[in-house]
């Protein structure tokens, strides 16, 4: 069977590969910071068929103590630590398609720079106020129909760290 993930010229394989190194560090900085979490081994989609179960059920990073999962997302831009310095007014979360098949929804997307490392977090709650554009992915070469949402409702990853820690408190008592 052709392998459907490297069809034409983006390497997904290369891509999802360095996309579960960014889960892999965002879940190390966090369970460094007190929140214990993990990433699920990476795994390749063969089939359609399977890139759409993956998509459906696919997690980032589990939590073990409290219930739900975060989704990573890289962004080739800069990002300072607070996120209203972002150099646009919104920041890209999902496609609307990824999103909307998605069976649970994440409690939030951590978007990571990748030329300074520094984190944003997206959460999940603020998602009515998401609007969708239509966009050109200029990594795979295709348009496609995104959720932004307004960098006003963007959070800092300490914000982050203080919320599911307080949930994970909340679990042991």
């Amino acid at each position: 069977m052709t392998d459907v993930i490297n069809r034409g010229s983006f390497d997904y394989r290369g891509a999802m590969a360095l996309g579960h190194s960014y889960n892999q560090k965002v879940a190390s900085v966090l369970n460094q910071l007190g929140v214990s979490c993990y990433t699920p081994e990476l795994t390749y989609a063969t089939s359609f068929e399977e890139i759409d179960t993956l998509t459906e059920t696919e997690k980032d990073i589990i939590f073990t103590e409290i219930n739900g999962h975060l989704e990573v997302k890289t962004t080739s831009r800069p990002l300072e630590e607070d996120p209203m310095s972002f150099q646009f007014p919104y920041f890209m979360v999902d496609t609307v398609n990824s999103y909307n098949k998605k069976a649970q929804k994440p409690l939030a997307y951590v978007v990571v720079s990748q030329v300074t490392q520094n984190m944003a977090v997206i959460p999940v709650s603020t998602q009515p106020k998401w609007n969708t554009e239509y966009k050109f992915d200029y990594s795979r070469k295709i348009h496609d129909d995104f959720w932004v949402c307004p960098k006003e409702l963007v959070r800092t990853f300490p914000e982050l760290v203080d919320y599911l820690k307080s949930l994970q408190q909340s679990s042991e008592a």
